[in-house]
C-alpha cells in the first residue's frame, strides 16, 4: 500500500501518473492468490516446464533486443550513478540485461539473469509482473511493502508496444543507490518511445526482406541447393554481407562464407553479379 508520505514524495517528483493505485494492487494480489491455490500451482508447473533456452529467446526476440541494446551508449553516458536495465519478452522471460558492474552483481544475486523469469507465476509480485498485469508505465519505490521480489530498487517499468499496439515485451530501469528526480521519468519515457519506433522499423524491414527472400527462394528451387543454401543465397542476392546474414539466420560468418562458396560452385558462377544473372536466366 502506498502511504501518504510515499504518495507525497511521488507527487513531488512528478511520478504520480506512474504510481499504482490500491485498487490495482488488490486486483494483482487476487490473481497471485489464485495462482497459489492448488489448481493454480498445477498451471504454474506447466508454465515452468515450457521455458525457452537463452539461445531460443535471443533468436526469437532478436529485433526487440537490438532495439534496446542500440541505446546502450545512451544509458552509459546519461547515468553517472548505479543503474540496471532489464528487458523481458511478453511472457516475462529476461532477454536483455545491462548496467554498471555493481548493479549487475547485485542483480545476479537476486536471480535477475538472462533466461530467468520475472512473471507473477515465477517471481511473485514485483515491478515487472505488475506492469505485465497493468499494461501501462509505472513507478514503484524501493521497499514497497506489497512487493515480494526486486524490492531494493526504485523501478520505472514500461511496456514495449509493437506495430499492432500490443505489448511485445517490457523494460525496467532500476536504481538501487539513487533517488530519481523529476526529470528522470520524461527522459526514460522518451527513450522507450524511440525504442518502440526503432522496433517498428526493424519489424517492417524484416517483413519486406522476408517477402523478397521468399520470391528469390522460389526462383532458387530450380537449382540443386539445400534449403539452407537457398536461404543464404537469397539474402546474399539482396546484398546482405556475411555478418548480416549470420545475424539474421543464426549461423556463424564462416558458415555463411562456406555456403556461398558451395552455392557459387553448384551454379558455376564466381561473383554475386553472375549469381544474380544466373538465377534470373540471363546467363
Amino acid at each position: 500500500m502506498i502511504t501518504s508520505e510515499k504518495s507525497a514524495r511521488i507527487r513531488e517528483n512528478g511520478f504520480h501518473h506512474l504510481s499504482v493505485s490500491p485498487r490495482e494492487m488488490s486486483s494483482i494480489y487476487r490473481k497471485f492468490d489464485t495462482l497459489n491455490s492448488p489448481m493454480g500451482r498445477n498451471s504454474m508447473k506447466e508454465h515452468a516446464n515450457g521455458k525457452e533456452t537463452i539461445r531460443q529467446l535471443r533468436e526469437t526476440h532478436r529485433l526487440l533486443i537490438e532495439s534496446c541494446s542500440d541505446f546502450g551508449d545512451v544509458f552509459t553516458k546519461s547515468f553517472a550513478f548505479p543503474y540496471l536495465v532489464v528487458m523481458t519478452n511478453a511472457d516475462g522471460h529476461i532477454i536483455y540485461v545491462c548496467g554498471d558492474d555493481r548493479s549487475l552483481h547485485r542483480a545476479a544475486n537476486e536471480d535477475i539473469l538472462l533466461g530467468g523469469s520475472v512473471s507473477i507465476e515465477d517471481k511473485g509480485i514485483n515491478p515487472f509482473s505488475v506492469v505485465m498485469e497493468l499494461q501501462r508505465p509505472l513507478y514503484l519505490e524501493r521497499r514497497e511493502r506489497l512487493i515480494h521480489t526486486i524490492r531494493d530498487w526504485d523501478a520505472f517499468c514500461f511496456p514495449i508496444k509493437g506495430n499492432k499496439k500490443k505489448s511485445e515485451g517490457f523494460i525496467g530501469f532500476l536504481f538501487s543507490d539513487f533517488t530519481p528526480g523529476p526529470g528522470v521519468a520524461p527522459f526514460l519515457q522518451a527513450i522507450v518511445m524511440k525504442m518502440e519506433m526503432q522496433y517498428a522499423d526493424k519489424c517492417k524491414q524484416q517483413k519486406t526482406a522476408a517477402a523478397s527472400t521468399n520470391n528469390l527462394e522460389d526462383r532458387l528451387f530450380q537449382f540443386e541447393l539445400t534449403s539452407r543454401e537457398r536461404q543464404v543465397a537469397a539474402f546474399w542476392m539482396l546484398d546482405y554481407d556475411y555478418k548480416q546474414i549470420s545475424k539474421v539466420i543464426g549461423i556463424s560468418e564462416n558458415t555463411v562464407r562456406v555456403l556461398i562458396n558451395k552455392i557459387n560452385g553448384k551454379l558455376k558462377v564466381n561473383s554475386k553479379a553472375s549469381l544474380i544473372l544466373r538465377v534470373f536466366d540471363a546467363i
